[in-house]
């Protein structure tokens, strides 16, 4: 059986789990090209709209249908996210109220403007029919394939790669996270931790936390906040892990 925006349903075997933001479980949705463009999608999300609290992705069939959810729902074919639902509700939940979405005008403005860069990958459920709008809900749109998919990939991985900070701003960046009030205070540490875990894992890499912490080390001037090599390096490597969260190393 196909979804409605026409991929196969699939089992839990063909999903994989992504983190971004504050929901430590993630959501999990098709494995592969995929999932590496939700994690983009997510992670504009969090970065440019909102910080992500709750995140959900693929249902099983029969879950699915235990929970009301839509005949044919592309979360079954691990094709669709629910991103802060608690703030963002789904229209049908509330027949004969007046729909609020629970953006601001310059949320709604800044999930358009990453929508517009996706060249027309995703659909936001806002732009469902009036009585089914669901603010929470981005999809892949109806008749977007793998090619698509594999494209839009490519193109972001492309540009992350260019984009790539240098030693010297990855190093001021995790200083100025571990030292709030100094120069580099204003440094947005995670921005660039992010963007350096985004393309590892594009490039399906595991990140090696404390090779990045002893590189990141050797940029620092010596004796930086009073502490040695050693300590500096670790310094280094609590930031790292803290921005990015668990990491094996």
């Amino acid at each position: 059986m196909t979804t409605l925006n026409g991929w196969p349903e699939v089992s839990e075997k063909a999903v994989t789990r992504i983190v971004v933001g504050g929901d430590k479980n993630g959501a999990t949705v098709l494995d592969g090209d995929v999932s590496r463009a939700f994690r983009w999608l997510l992670e504009q999300f969090h970065t440019r709209v909102e910080p992500i609290a709750e995140v959900n992705g693929w249902r099983s069939v029969a879950f699915n249908r235990q929970i009301g959810g839509a005949a044919r729902s592309n979360h079954t074919s691990g094709t669709a996210v629910d991103v802060n639902g608690g703030r963002h509700p789904f229209e049908a939940h509330h027949p004969g109220k007046r729909y609020s979405s629970g953006f601001t005008t310059a949320q709604e403005r800044a999930t358009r403007a990453i929508l517009r860069e996706a060249a027309g990958l995703f659909r936001w459920g806002l732009d469902f029919p009036v009585g089914r709008r669901d603010a929470m809900h981005f999809e892949l749109a109806n008749g977007t394939t793998r090619a698509d998919v594999a494209a839009f990939v490519a193109r972001i991985t492309e540009q992350q790669e260019d984009d790539m900070p240098t030693a010297d701003e990855i190093a001021r960046a995790v200083w100025g996270y571990k030292a709030p009030g100094t120069e580099t205070a204003n440094i947005d540490a995670h921005a660039h931790l992010r963007r350096i875990n985004g393309n590892a894992q594009a490039a399906a890499q595991a990140l090696d936390v404390k090779k990045l912490a002893a590189a990141l080390a050797g940029e620092l001037p010596a004796g930086t906040g009073g502490l040695s090599a050693a300590q500096t390096q670790k310094a280094c490597e609590a930031a790292i892990r803290k921005t990015l969260g668990s990491l094996d190393s």
